[in-house]
């Protein structure tokens, strides 16, 4: 078994403080199973696979009082030289095509803070038989600030703030995790 990473990558400082990162990469991985947690016993053997794929990111200020971090990552996952389980040109497991997120922070003023974001992923196939398939989703989270001193901030984060039903994650065919619903936190935090 092995892996091999092939990968070159670029940084633009556009200004001392906004760069924008860049990555192109190819992942070769040999002969690993794959395991399905509702029946032990189900063990496929994957001869192979190969995901090459590109990612850029912006970070960093746009303005005294606009920050931004987004990201957008394009990721192409084959099965490989795999005939004994019949995977050989599926798509590997739980590697979505297209994923893009960004976060937006704006300040209103010295204290006052709020952000915006949204996260989006593509549709993936849970397994390499790729028999079930997760359907892509956006979820928008938010965030206000309120600074009491430099050193004590009141934090506001809501989550799934569309209330948006999506599946991050999938353990089996049979055990797709589901998202959280709409939630909100209230926390405050202190430095010394």
């Amino acid at each position: 078994q092995f892996f091999e990473n092939r990968e070159i990558g670029l940084k633009w400082d556009i200004k001392p403080n906004l760069s924008l990162t860049g990555a192109v990469f190819e992942l070769e991985r040999e002969s690993f199973t794959s395991v399905d947690p509702e029946d032990q016993g189900q063990i496929t053997v994957i001869e192979g696979s190969q995901t090459r794929g590109f990612e850029i990111q912006l970070t960093g200020e746009l303005s005294n009082r606009w920050s931004i971090s987004t990201g957008y990552a394009y990721l192409d996952g084959e099965v490989k030289f795999d005939d004994n389980s019949g995977n050989d040109g599926n798509r590997t497991r739980q590697t979505p095509e297209n994923m893009f997120s960004i976060w937006n922070n704006f300040a209103i003023n010295q204290r006052v803070r709020v952000a915006l974001g949204a996260t989006y992923q593509d549709s993936f196939f849970v397994r390499e038989d790729n028999n079930v398939k997760v359907p892509s989703y956006v979820r928008v989270d938010a965030a206000a600030y309120y600074d009491f001193s430099d050193s004590v901030t009141l934090q506001l984060n809501v989550e799934n703030l569309l209330d948006e039903n999506y599946f991050p994650d999938a353990h089996s065919n049979n055990n797709i995790s589901t998202g959280k619903p709409l939630n909100a936190s209230l926390s405050i935090s202190a430095s010394f």
